[in-house]
């Protein structure tokens, strides 16, 4: 699979707490592959899923909505201006963890404020997701995530990190599950695809 951390963390714990002899012969790899590769990857069957943007038009490329939320801000319970919740000045006042693998592209949540005449402050980019929660939890900056994944990061510092309702409205993301055209009925492939698709429903 293809996967970015914030889809791993989301995704792989479900089909991992199932028995081994569940589901025998399956086991789980995931890699970042480029873009420009997946297609050739995935004809090839080195690559059996991708998660991604709906970008994608190959006519042997089968895809269907996986993940799909909305945004919500994650900060430190106690910190500054979240107690009574988050009002625009509020949000923009506390500085903020943008993560961002591309350094000149501008996150959803950034195009939103943008449409509104207002920038927040950026006090860190991280290219990773995994590494905001500890950040977050011993800090005053806040992170801004889809709601499931914003979801896990309480769950494992719950007593710690507070989500807390956008003042403002955000396109909703939504990434893909991609498979090729030629793994349609292959057994194990459409059991792990069940399970992420229903996964994905449990998200939403």
């Amino acid at each position: 699979m293809s996967l970015g951390d914030q889809a791993e963390a989301r995704l792989l714990p479900p089909p991992l707490q199932y028995p081994y002899g569940h589901a025998p012969g399956v086991g789980i790899e995931s890699y970042r592959f480029r873009r420009r590769d997946v297609l050739r990857e995935l004809a090839g069957g080195t690559l059996d899923f991708l998660v991604d943007s709906p970008l994608l038009t190959d006519p042997n490329v089968p895809h269907s909505s996986l993940l799909a939320d909305a945004y919500v801000c994650v900060a430190r319970k106690g910190g500054p201006r979240v107690t009574d919740g988050l009002d625009l000045d509020a949000f923009l006042e506390v500085g903020h963890i943008l993560t961002f693998s591309r350094p000149r592209c501008s996150s959803h949540v950034d195009l939103a404020l943008e449409r509104l005449g207002v920038r927040r402050q950026i006090a860190l980019r991280s290219q990773h997701y995994l590494t905001a929660p500890a950040i977050v939890a011993r800090t005053d900056l806040a992170i801004t995530v889809p709601r499931g994944f914003a979801e896990s990061l309480v769950q494992d510092q719950a007593s710690q990190l507070l989500p807390l309702r956008l003042p403002f409205e955000v396109q909703q993301p939504d990434s893909h599950l991609y498979w090729h055209a030629s793994a349609d009925q292959d057994s194990g492939h459409l059991w792990l695809r069940g399970l992420l698709m229903e996964i994905g429903m449990q998200d939403r």
